[in-house]
């Protein structure tokens, strides 16, 4: 259990999207969301960033 006194916990998230639809197979697609997640944790994290 976390007393009052404790420093505040700051938790950000970053997520890359693609569409499975517009690749060739879900191989494909899971490295392109890969590439998606770092250009977002590039871009200052806690970021969303989805495939045009």
């Amino acid at each position: 259990m976390l007393d009052d006194t404790s420093s505040p916990l700051h938790i950000t998230a970053s997520i890359g999207i693609c569409s499975l639809i517009g690749s060739n197979n879900l191989d494909e697609c899971v490295h392109r969301t890969d590439e998606l997640l770092y250009q977002a944790k590039e871009h200052g994290r806690n970021r969303t960033v989805c495939e045009p």
